[in-house]
């Protein structure tokens, strides 16, 4: 792995939707073992590279909806990013006057810059609505989902024209899906957007569309033109041509006329503040400032009206969304009602992870969190992981912060992945030490054996080389994992 890997890599850790730092310290320190790995499977051509089933995760969406995919180990992990960027050349854009793909190409080498790209994106919406009659925009239903896995591999064949990257890709896919043709691709890693970027070429690409504007960022379609039964012909075409890989498009969210001023409706004061949001892009449900929106200082009305949101109970997703990126100066005001937000909107947890330094009271804040994971039916595997990523970064050295800690892993929605964020955590208080030894012990190969293990670096050398001895014996994972912790002062 190059160093401009590594650079890929660790630009996009804290923007997947479940970083671990079990993954982050063995890819960043055991790179040179990881190509040797893959070197000496790569000897022969026959023979492509093997990987582990992967385990299966969920991420919260809108509308309480699920995001299914996997959480991918070390290896695979490597193997993937590593793969995409010695690759990068074939994934570039390709533009034209009428024809815009945004996202996730490189460019001149570099790392896809996701947020100056979607603010292009809004853009050339915004400027195509204003210039065309007729607008349409659609997605495809369960885009990630759906796609098939011989489909991928004959795809990266054509594009790379790479033998053993395709094999390898091709088994990549296969075995950590368990040999399931679909719901192979991993979704929430910069890698693999690329690859679904890509995939959609095909209908960039067609020589019968006819509408006068195209516009696509991952599978969000836009089509344009001054006739609209040219954009309904195309928007069928679009349809069989996605048949053929056995994609289909979302009708919930296909819209056949696209309004040239979307905030007509809108008062005066939410107008002003989403011109301050618009300064901070959202992708993917992750927050990258392009310029800095806390320049604009709120006045009071802008204030007073994102405390009224804030205060009704009927707030809607986007309004709660628009007060944890606006009222940060406003923190006391945000945590009388941050339990009900939590609660309601399972989604926006990452966002909340974000507003989280902002929060001056932490006391309160950790009796809050401790409240919902104690007593929420409906908390979700995602939101218990995020949270331990805030009892980390930001709770850890409260008085409560034990009881929390106990709750995230005793909770029956808990998982491997959400209990594998708090066993990682260099910490030896909460009673971590005697559960990460029972799992050293036994030599189990799997999260919460791999987590204890990278949690366990907090010991004194001594004891903690003792137990990984005996952890290191259970699988070649296991052994890489623990030369690595073993390694470090």
């Amino acid at each position: 792995m190059s160093a401009d890997t590594l650079k890929f890599y660790n630009s996009d850790f804290k923007r997947t939707l479940f970083p671990l730092n079990t993954n982050h310290l063995i890819i960043n320190k055991m790179h040179l073992q990881l190509d040797r790995s893959i070197a000496n499977q790569n000897g022969n051509l026959n023979h492509p590279l093997q990987f582990l089933p992967q385990s299966r995760v969920f991420a919260n969406k809108g509308g309480r909806l699920l995001r299914r995919t996997v959480k991918l180990d070390p290896f695979a992990e490597y193997f993937i990013y590593d793969l995409i960027h010695k690759n990068r050349s074939y994934f570039i854009s390709t533009n034209s006057k009428s024809r815009k793909i945004f996202g996730y190409n490189f460019s001149e080498n570099k790392v896809p810059n996701t947020a100056a790209s979607y603010s292009s994106f809004k853009k050339a919406i915004s400027a195509f609505t204003n210039k065309y009659k007729y607008g349409m925009k659609f997605d495809i239903s369960s885009y990630f989902n759906s796609i098939y896995q011989h489909d991928l591999v004959s795809w990266f064949s054509e594009t790379t024209n790479a033998e053993k990257d395709t094999k390898d890709f091709g088994q990549f896919l296969r075995q950590i899906n368990s040999g399931r043709s679909v719901d192979c691709l991993p979704q929430g890693i910069l890698p693999c957007k690329v690859i679904g970027s890509h995939f959609l070429k095909f209908i960039d690409n067609s020589i019968s569309l006819k509408c006068e504007g195209f516009l696509r960022f991952m599978d969000d379609f836009y089509l344009f033109g001054n006739d609209q039964q040219t954009v309904f012909d195309d928007f069928n075409l679009i349809q069989q041509l996605l048949g053929l890989k056995g994609l289909n498009i979302n009708q919930s969210k296909t819209v056949h006329h696209i309004p040239s001023h979307i905030d007509v409706h809108l008062d005066s004061v939410k107008t002003e503040l989403l011109q301050i949001r618009r300064k901070v892009i959202i992708v993917s449900g992750e927050e990258y400032d392009v310029s800095n929106p806390f320049q604009d200082i709120l006045s009071h009305d802008q204030v007073e009206y994102l405390t009224t949101l804030l205060k009704n109970p009927n707030i809607e997703e986007e309004d709660a969304e628009l007060v944890l990126v606006l009222l940060r100066d406003y923190s006391r005001n945000v945590l009388d009602y941050l339990e009900g937000i939590i609660e309601k909107f399972p989604n926006l947890i990452k966002n909340i992870f974000s507003f989280s330094r902002f929060i001056e009271d932490k006391e309160d804040y950790l009796d809050i969190l401790i409240n919902v994971v104690r007593n929420s039916r409906d908390i979700t595997e995602y939101q218990l992981f995020w949270i331990a990523w805030i009892v980390e970064i930001y709770l850890s050295e409260y008085e409560k912060a034990g009881e929390l800690v106990n709750l995230l892993l005793i909770n029956p929605k808990s998982s491997s992945i959400s209990k594998a964020k708090i066993l990682e955590m260099k910490d030896n208080r909460f009673g971590l030490p005697e559960v990460r030894e029972e799992y050293l012990r036994s030599g189990q190969s799997d999260w919460l054996g791999w987590s204890s293990a990278v949690g366990s670096q907090s010991m004194k050398k001594i004891s903690r080389n003792h137990l990984l001895d005996y952890f290191g014996n259970g699988s070649e994972m296991n052994k890489l994992i623990a030369a690595c912790v073993k390694s470090l002062d």
